[in-house]
């Protein structure tokens, strides 16, 4: 039964201020006795997270996810984090997975719900998106090889991800974020108004906030400065047990996924694969219909999507130039050419024969180090 009013703006679903739902929170709230609310960053269909200022150490500013209550218990996003925390093993790719700082419970009116705090990452791939900003070789270069440290970090630890998305590949600068005016909007509030006859109780905020990220924020910032940390593992399974549905967006799924066969982590590597795509091009690689669409429809129509971008008679030429007329100006026909190669590996539609997160990153290194500039200069051997 409804509660509330409608919302338009862009927030979480206020109906799910209920009972083992969202954790209702206002601005200047105090969590664990440190944490002050100081700005909304963002939800999920799971959490609301926020700007909090530590107040007695560093670093001053963290991000604070409260889990909705139903999802606190035996969390395994918390198991996952405490799994990479504990672990000793040396990787680069570390740096590239976000770091949980701490966590604590809470209890409020919609039941107990666990907080995970994190370093603040001024955007993320999606956001960079939609912005549609022309984005050279050398960009998509960076934000490919630091994503695919940090999965190359996760399979190793046994991990699969399981929702790579541009939402969950966090971004952010060499330099650290200590103005809070430069990462956030004004707040824009929307009145929580519940319905007439409605038994009011404490279980709703008085308001809803969309995100205060501010918008196209990294559109002058070079690539070299860029840091990138894949985020989201509120849907990562351990390797050896894959046995769940991902919860990975309809568009970003592996064939094996939408066939419902067997699939270990190198559903990631396609994902990435879509990703890096739509990073380059500002277009999804498979858009879909789903508004009133039955599943099975989706699913059929998504494998001709696949079939007809991936299954090319004269080898890679008809993807390549497919890719070529939606990348930016100045992007190279050469450049394209190697991407597009690039992706294809990525985009096998034979699990079996995708490669590692180990093997891709393989080919972006050289004794002289990492290729910057020219771009995926190593693909020449599979033309």
């Amino acid at each position: 039964m409804r509660r509330f009013e409608g919302i338009t703006q862009v927030v979480e679903p206020v109906e799910e201020y209920r009972r083992g739902g969202y954790h209702p929170v206002h601005l200047h709230d105090i969590f664990n006795q440190n944490y002050e609310v100081v700005g909304k960053l963002g939800y999920g269909q799971f959490s609301t997270v926020w700007l909090a200022e530590n107040k007695t150490m560093t670093p001053r500013h963290v991000a604070l996810k409260i889990l909705k209550a139903d999802a606190s218990a035996d969390s395994k996003e918390l198991a996952i984090h405490r799994h990479l925390a504990a672990s000793d093993f040396d990787h680069p790719g570390r740096e590239h997975v976000i770091e949980l700082l701490d966590h604590f419970h809470h209890t409020g009116p919609n039941g107990t719900h666990l907080c995970l705090l994190f370093p603040v990452m001024i955007s993320d791939v999606q956001e960079m998106i939609v912005t549609w900003t022309p984005r050279q070789p050398a960009y998509v270069q960076t934000v490919s090889q630091q994503t695919l440290l940090g999965l190359d970090f996760l399979h190793k630890s046994d991990i699969v991800h399981c929702d790579i998305q541009p939402g969950n590949i966090m971004v952010s600068v060499t330099d650290s974020i200590n103005d809070i005016d430069d990462l956030l909007e004004s707040p824009q509030f929307s009145p929580v108004r519940w319905l007439e006859g409605v038994t009011r109780d404490d279980s709703a905020p008085q308001y809803l906030m969309p995100s205060q990220r501010r918008y196209n924020s990294l559109k002058d910032v070079p690539y070299s400065r860029l840091v990138v940390k894949i985020g989201g593992l509120g849907g990562a399974q351990w390797r050896r047990w894959c046995d769940e549905r991902p919860v990975i967006p309809l568009s970003l799924r592996a064939p094996e996924i939408i066939r419902g066969t067997a699939w270990d982590c190198t559903i990631d590597i396609w994902a990435l694969g879509c990703l890096i795509f739509e990073l380059a091009t500002n277009e999804p690689l498979f858009p879909l219909s789903t508004f009133g669409i039955p599943r099975e429809i989706v699913d059929k129509e998504h494998l001709e999507l696949i079939d007809e971008r991936l299954s090319d008679p004269a080898g890679m030429a008809r993807f390549t130039i497919y890719l070529a007329e939606r990348l930016p100006g100045g992007f190279g026909a050469e450049n394209a050419q190697r991407l597009a190669m690039y992706l294809l590996l990525m985009l096998r539609v034979n699990r079996e024969v995708r490669p590692s997160a180990e093997f891709l990153l393989g080919q972006l290194f050289t004794e002289e180090g990492y290729h910057t500039l020219g771009g995926w200069d190593f693909l020449a051997q599979f033309s």
